[in-house]
């Protein structure tokens, strides 16, 4: 889709002069599922996008995001008998992968280089949280008492989701921008939701 409006733009009669590029990087703190928020760190994100500038004030900017989530257990609720005694943990990562369409809304265009903005999006996620191993030890009968795999790892989700954000931009030079945002995002079913902040670079192309 991004690729599509940048080669496409002639045909469609947009001007060059209003498309941009962006990338950015931050972090993720994920709220629900619980056992993600209990088990995982906060996820590194990065990403990046196209965007075009409709008017002064308003701005449409396609976008791809990443989010990697290393594992921790340190809140785990494993709810193990108590004849069994864990000797090892091990935990894959969880990731998200986001694609999303946005309006952003600010003063684009003008002589104050700070731009406040509000931006409301939706998109399509798809959501891994890792699969988690839990090694026992039968202390009773003094023997190994095998691995268990932890419910509600393991397994995947797609989706579609909404989100809004809001932040402000910083016109460096002509050509370049710098941005901030935090927001929020959630799925259609409210299964998932994760408050995101960002923190990225903006090129125009004049």
């Amino acid at each position: 889709m991004l690729g599509l409006l940048m080669y496409s733009s002639p045909s469609l009669g947009l001007s060059q002069e209003n498309l941009f590029f962006q990338t950015n990087t931050g972090i993720t703190v994920p709220l629900e599922p619980q056992r993600l928020s209990d088990s995982w760190r906060n996820g590194l994100t990065v990403g990046g996008g196209v965007g075009y500038t409709l008017s002064d004030y308003l701005v449409f900017i396609g976008s791809v995001s990443y989010t990697y989530f290393s594992f921790s257990g340190k809140n785990l609720q494993l709810g193990m008998p108590p004849e069994y005694e864990i000797t090892e943990i091990k935990g894959e990562k969880s990731h998200l992968l986001e694609t999303s369409i946005n309006l952003r809304l600010s003063k684009f265009k003008g002589e104050n280089a700070f731009r406040p903005f509000l931006s409301v999006g939706l998109g399509f996620l798809t959501q891994r949280i890792g699969n988690v191993e839990v090694s026992l030890w039968d202390f009773i009968n003094d023997r190994d008492g095998g691995t268990t795999h932890l419910s509600g790892t393991g397994v995947s989700d797609k989706g579609l989701f909404f989100t809004f954000a809001i932040g402000t931009g910083v016109q460096v030079l002509e050509r370049f921008a710098l941005f901030i945002e935090g927001g929020f995002l959630t799925t259609s079913d409210a299964g998932n939701s994760y408050v995101p902040v960002k923190i990225g670079i903006r090129f125009f192309k004049k």
